[in-house]
């Protein structure tokens, strides 16, 4: 394993991690003005990515941390406001379907050149921690 393949198992470590983590918290301070400021983060993040020269040379790696920083945000961020009550459902369950989705092609992307299995244990993680939270804020 060379050292550019360790850093795609390193991001998607702490990307697990993370949603595991806040599969079982409740975190409500997600606003527009957030996820506009979270997608700017991971831009600026992607860009500082190919300019640092050990890690210019993995071409879909600046992709891989958009889709790592938002897929995590919308994840586990909740709206701060209370839903109204014309929704039948949290509106929170849109956002951790993004999220899921955006972590699942961000997985893809950065194991499957690595590992085929791996990748595919870590999307089975996903989605049945995604279960578990939408079933959760369904049932809120």
């Amino acid at each position: 394993m060379n050292s550019l393949e360790l850093i795609n198992l390193l991001i998607a470590s702490v990307a697990t991690l993370l949603i595991a983590f806040l599969t079982f918290k409740h975190i409500k301070i997600s606003t527009s003005f957030r996820d506009f400021t979270i997608l700017v983060v991971s831009l600026i993040c992607a860009i500082a990515v190919t300019m640092t020269p050990p890690l210019n040379e993995v071409p879909l790696l600046p992709w891989i941390i958009i889709l790592y920083v938002n897929g995590v945000w919308f994840y586990g961020a909740e709206p701060k406001t209370p839903p109204k009550k014309i929704f039948t459902t949290s509106p929170a369950v849109t956002r951790v379907f993004l999220g899921l989705l955006l972590l699942v092609i961000a997985s893809w992307l950065s194991m499957s050149g690595y590992n085929l299995g791996i990748a595919l244990i870590i999307i089975l993680i996903y989605a049945l921690l995604g279960a578990y939270k939408e079933r959760e804020l369904m049932r809120a």
